[in-house]
């Protein structure tokens, strides 16, 4: 049985969320085979799956099955779309550049330190990737419009949009204990808005 956290609260109903962005668009669906109601940021101990099946799309929350000790999430947007902006940074990623190393007289010690910026840079990039397990989105309508919903791992930040990017995007991360948590807005910053030192 995983641990799931959904963004925002569904019913008991079987199928609590749906959004298609016009009539002949993609239809996104979340079946919920629990049973039960789940408040936003409520744990919920349950299987996932996902079809893809002619213009539907299905995440479907089913009855747990068997031992499974994950924590994942599913987000669900029916505005302006949301983008995956990754996962939280190990420490010391972003600290300092690539070191560099002469290509004539390499010493071991630049090397050793190169090879060891790598292998994070690599180890940080190959968790990115399995960050996002499923997606799905269902594109047009006012505004051109984007509903979208996934599945993804602990540690996902994810930015979703607002009507044509007037009000910033808000944020979001997928903490494995507390679920769903809100980072807030960013706030566009105009070149003659800042008061120089």
């Amino acid at each position: 049985m995983a641990t799931i956290f959904l963004n925002a609260g569904i019913a008991a109903t079987e199928r609590p969320w749906s959004a298609k962005n016009g009539a002949t668009r993609r239809e996104l669906v979340l079946v919920n085979k629990t049973g039960r109601e789940v408040a936003a940021g409520e744990a919920l101990n349950a299987s996932l799956g996902f079809l893809d099946k002619g213009n539907h799309s299905f995440i479907f929350l089913n009855p747990q099955r068997g031992e499974d000790s994950r924590v994942l999430g599913i987000f669900l947007c029916d505005s302006y779309g949301y983008r995956v902006v990754g996962r939280e940074v190990p420490d010391g990623y972003w600290s300092y550049q690539e070191p560099f190393v002469s290509g004539y007289d390499p010493d071991p010690e630049a090397v050793k330190a190169r090879d060891e910026w790598r292998a994070r840079r690599d180890e940080y990039l190959s968790r990115l990737r399995e960050t996002e397990l499923y997606t799905a989105s269902s594109v047009g309508g006012y505004g051109n419009s984007e509903s979208r919903f996934g599945v993804y791992r602990p540690g996902t930040v994810i930015a979703v949009a607002s009507y044509k990017g007037r009000q910033g995007e808000t944020f979001s991360r997928l903490d494995p204990e507390k679920g769903w948590v809100s980072l807030g807005v960013d706030v566009p910053l105009w070149e003659g808005e800042v008061t120089e030192i």
